[in-house]
């Protein structure tokens, strides 16, 4: 069965199913190895909008922002290892890793209201937790106003 969509189709779509669409092909038509099915599911500005959302309303909130402002990294930086990540948790709480980062999947899950999204994914070779760039991206621009909102100002989501 073959299927072609012109550039209207594509513009006709809604927002949601034309993400989901190019998630899908992204995953099917990757190669063994390459980057991009390697680091999570992409997510849009609304998504880790509402994931931050999701996480504020958390009760590990603030340890769970943390998480996120260091799986937030740079283009040209690392990716987070485990013991970086566990510098961000509690000291009892630094074997735990691994669920807090299930947390933070889970919220993702509930956030982009779509069963297959994984916010980060672990390599154990490296030690390391990789995020998709546009999902970082997206962190990276919306952190920072979370941050700095002042004390009488208005949730982001209000």
């Amino acid at each position: 069965m073959e299927l072609r969509l012109t550039q209207s189709d594509l513009d006709a779509m809604p927002e949601a199913l034309r993400r989901d669409l190019f998630n899908y092909l992204q995953v099917r038509c990757a190669q063994p190895g390459e980057a991009a099915s390697d680091t999570g599911s992409s997510l849009g500005p609304a998504e880790v909008e509402a994931l931050l959302r999701e996480v504020s309303f958390h009760r590990l909130g603030t340890t769970l922002r943390k998480l996120l402002a260091d799986l937030a990294y740079d283009e040209g930086a690392k990716p987070p290892t485990r013991e970086k990540l566990a510098q961000a948790l509690p000291p009892a709480d630094r074997a735990q890793v691994g669920r807090y980062i299930a947390a933070l999947n889970r919220l993702a899950v509930r956030a982009a209201k779509r069963s297959d999204v994984q916010l980060c994914l672990y390599h154990r070779r490296e030690s390391a937790y990789t995020v998709h760039p546009l999902t970082r991206k997206a962190l990276r621009d919306i952190l920072p106003r979370i941050e700095h909102a002042g004390e009488h100002e208005e949730p982001l989501w209000a």
